[in-house]
This record gives structure tokens, C-alpha cells and sequence, in this order.
């Protein structure tokens, strides 16, 4: 288990999708459902509260996290939506 999935899996809203996210190979197809389903998760609770409380250490982690997933999805709205509000 890497530390980016410890980190995500400890930022999970559910335990399930928390053990999901730490037990699956980085790169797998399991860990990239995982993932996605957090990532839906978190845009949603962005969109209706905005963002969490965080350090300016996890504020540039996170922007840097979305910004790589944005190249690997180039055009993905949500994605978008959630680095211009880390960006804001």
C-alpha cells in the first residue's frame, strides 16, 4: 500500500470505501474505481459545502493530485470544477 493510498484512504467517507482504497494494487482497476468513486463523493460535497478546512501543504498537494488526474482526463468537468475551486 503506497502512502497516497493510505492518505486518500484516510480522507474516505465510508470505512468500505476506505478499505477499498488501501487494499487495492496502485494502478489497478480496482484502485482506479475506488478512486473514482471518492472523487465523485468529494466534488459533490465541494459543490453543496464548499471546500474543507486545509493547510496550504494540503491545498498544493491536493491541486497537484487533480491536476495529474486532469492530464489523464483532459476535459473532465468535475475534475475541472474541483481544481479551480482548490485554485481559488
Amino acid at each position: 500500500v503506497t502512502t497516497l493510498n493510505s492518505a486518500i484512504a484516510g480522507t474516505a467517507p465510508s470505512p468500505q470505501l476506505a478499505q477499498a482504497i488501501a487494499a487495492a494494487a496502485p494502478g489497478s482497476p480496482e484502485a482506479q474505481a475506488a478512486v473514482a468513486t471518492y472523487l465523485v463523493t468529494l466534488i459533490q460535497a465541494v459543490e453543496v459545502n464548499g471546500l474543507p478546512p486545509m493547510t496550504e501543504e494540503q491545498r498544493d498537494t491536493a491541486t497537484a493530485v487533480v491536476a495529474r488526474m486532469l492530464e489523464r482526463m483532459p476535459g473532465n468537468p468535475q475534475l475541472t470544477s474541483l481544481l479551480a475551486a482548490l485554485s481559488g
